[in-house]
């Protein structure tokens, strides 16, 4: 490993080197004149917002300089389809496929990018990590997104700038208070089986002092029978200006959740769980210099769940776990710029406790540190992002995540993309530790690593149409696996237990308005194969496909319909069904609007064709249902 990763940083220090003698013979004006061509070119097909991204490099650069494959879904885009959390926002991306279970709004959900298994996607909130401990899964089914300002989606490893993150990174950047004075928002929708959403916001500034405060509940009895929920949460951001240089900002969130699993009637059973989540976050960052900047941050996070089941036929309540999870980070970063150059280096540290009866001695203990790096290097028409991070754990041991990307401006309208990246997956503190159904602990388990190629372009040439594809390629070896280790019948221990190749490619694109209509339309398409059988890996997407018209008067009215299709490779025996798209209609009708101020309603309609759509029977997707809603803005 360490001559492996002296290689890495061997060649990633040359390609600075050689950078850095090279970038004199561009002159500034003539990069800066060309990346206003280029963001003036994307405004055509995409919103301001989506243009300027943090996640894959951790510092703000232009979309059009990423080498990875990456989406952004912004707040605006979240108001238009109506969605109620996070994982309804994330079933409409290309490229990610989300298994709910079941499909109620603020029930469970995880996620799949490109083919990876759910424990493969790092979720951030403010930087938080929402993936759990014990199964590093991050259940996005419960997470709102009123606070949302943007989601940044990259698909494929981030490990050199975030971790563990084999799969991908979901990154949620909230909202902020304004520039200046108070805003505001109160909002409420009911729907089929007394499914509700109420939401309230306010966001002010006098002075140096910044307050964004949001508050809401997610309510139902269940579209789909044991699939009931009972959300409610609350988010706050506190903002300062110490200095005109140096910045303050403290968040905080709580969730309190309430939860039916799914349909296990045919079991006598009611599966439940009661789940609490709290954080707060405190980050500084100081302008040192005018080409220099400083940020730290530290949170806190404690995760609460415990979990039911009632016996049907005799109302008996049984608990069957009680977790609890504490977790705190701290990071430091310095952003230099030395033109062409962004350069990003910091620590990262990690400490998180665990306590279940499950786990070994009944509490286990996850420590992370880590050293990273990375520069962007603008160079003419060509752009470059080597990248390194090392991480160490008190559990698996350490690793070395080096990348390298490289963009290139074919013309004024055509980018061309290419990425290698050598990434991992930290091991659940379940899969290391676990002692449930009298199962073994494997404290000599692994990291799972990938080693990911991914070409791609995206073009405007065509009049009135953008367009882009992207080609995928995933090695994972040391691959976790439950097995039978004493033979007596019953999967009982997780190894490193083999190699996999997930490969495919991405397809979509989006129109320009014409007669205040555009369409948008994308393709996935997944081979995951097992490397030493050569056998199809079951469960894991083959295919997907995405469709959106989208209707916009610029005055009082929009509408937006959305259909997607999933079809999800699974055995015969778990009775899947996703026979067609499941479309989505939602509309928004401004009644009143004067100043600041204004009065919508809302209108959505899901599952317009009730069609199937699941992977397995017991968290069957809801039939066809409507809801409609009332907001008010100031």
């Amino acid at each position: 490993m360490k001559r492996s990763g002296g290689k890495y940083l061997g060649n990633a220090l040359h390609c600075v080197l050689i950078s850095f003698v090279l970038y004199m013979m561009f002159p500034m004006a003539a990069i800066a004149e060309q990346l206003e061509e280029e963001k003036n070119f994307l405004l055509m097909y995409f919103k301001e917002d989506e243009l300027q991204v943090v996640s894959s490099t951790r510092s703000i650069k232009s979309i059009s300089r990423v080498a990875e494959n990456m989406t952004v879904v912004t707040a605006a885009d979240i108001e238009r389809m109506n969605a109620h959390t996070l994982a309804e926002v994330l079933n409409t991306v290309n490229g990610v496929q989300v298994w709910f279970s079941p499909t109620t709004p603020g029930n469970v959900a995880s996620i799949l990018i490109q083919g990876s298994d759910q424990r493969h996607v790092l979720v951030l909130i403010d930087g938080v990590i929402q993936n759990n401990l014990f199964s590093n899964i991050a259940v996005v089914g419960t997470i709102p997104v009123q606070m949302i300002d943007k989601i940044e989606i990259v698909k494929g490893p981030a490990s050199s700038a975030w971790g563990s993150a084999l799969g991908g990174v979901i990154n949620v950047i909230t909202k902020n208070p304004p520039d200046s004075g108070i805003r505001g928002m109160v909002s409420a929708s009911y729907g089929t089986r007394d499914t509700e959403d109420y939401r309230a916001e306010i966001r002010g500034r006098k002075g140096d002092l910044g307050l964004y405060l949001t508050g809401g509940g997610i309510h139902s009895d269940g579209l789909r029978f044991g699939s009931s929920v009972i959300n409610n949460s609350l988010y706050s951001k506190v903002t300062y200006a110490i200095a005109p240089s140096t910045n303050i900002q403290a968040t905080g969130f709580y969730l309190n959740s309430h939860k039916q699993r799914g349909d296990f009637r045919e079991f006598d059973e009611m599966d439940k769980d009661k789940a609490e989540q709290y954080f707060g976050t405190i980050s500084l960052s100081s302008r040192l210099a005018s080409n220099l900047v400083l940020d730290l941050s530290a949170y806190a996070q404690r995760l609460r769940n415990r979990t039911l089941f009632n016996t049907l036929s005799t109302s008996e309540l049984i608990a069957i776990g009680l977790a609890n999870e504490k977790r705190f980070e701290s990071a430091a970063k310095v952003t230099w710029k030395l033109n062409p150059h962004t350069i990003v280096a910091g620590i990262d540290y990690n400490h998180g406790t665990y306590r279940a009866v499950d786990l070994l001695d009944g509490k286990q203990t996850l420590k992370r540190w880590a050293l990273f790096v990375n520069d962007s290097i603008t160079l003419g028409d060509f752009a470059f992002t080597p990248g390194l991070r090392y991480e160490d754990t008190n559990t698996n041991g350490h690793f070395l995540s080096p990348s390298l990307g490289a963009t290139y401006m074919l013309t004024k309208r055509t980018i061309l993309r290419a990425t290698v990246a050598r990434g991992f997956n930290i091991p659940g503190l379940g899969d290391t530790f676990s002692t449930a159904a009298g199962g073994f602990p494997n404290p000599d388990l692994k990291v799972e690593k990938v080693m990911s190629y991914q070409v791609g372009a995206e073009s405007g040439e065509l009049k009135y149409v953008w367009a882009k594809i992207s080609i995928f390629r995933h090695d994972i070896k040391d691959v976790l696996a439950v097995i039978d280790s004493d033979g007596d019948s019953f999967v009982d221990k997780t190894v490193n237990a083999g190699r996999q190749r997930r490969q495919g490619f991405e397809a979509e694109i989006r129109t320009m308005p014409v007669y205040n209509t555009a369409l948008a339309v994308g393709t996935t398409y997944i081979l995951a194969k097992d490397r030493d059988t050569n056998e199809v890996i079951q469960r894991i997407p083959k295919f997907t496909y995405d469709i959106s018209v989208s209707y916009d008067d610029q005055n009082t009215f929009n509408a937006l319909l959305k259909g997607r299709y999933v079809w999800w490779n699974s055995e015969a025996d778990i009775n899947s069904k996703y026979s067609n798209f499941v479309f989505d209609l939602n509309m928004i009708k401004t009644l009143y609007k004067h100043q600041d101020q204004k009065v919508e309603v809302f209108l959505s309609a899901h599952n317009l064709l009730n069609a199937n759509q699941y992977m397995g029977y017991f968290y069957r997707n809801a039939g066809r249902w409507a809801e409609a809603g009332l907001r008010y803005k100031f």
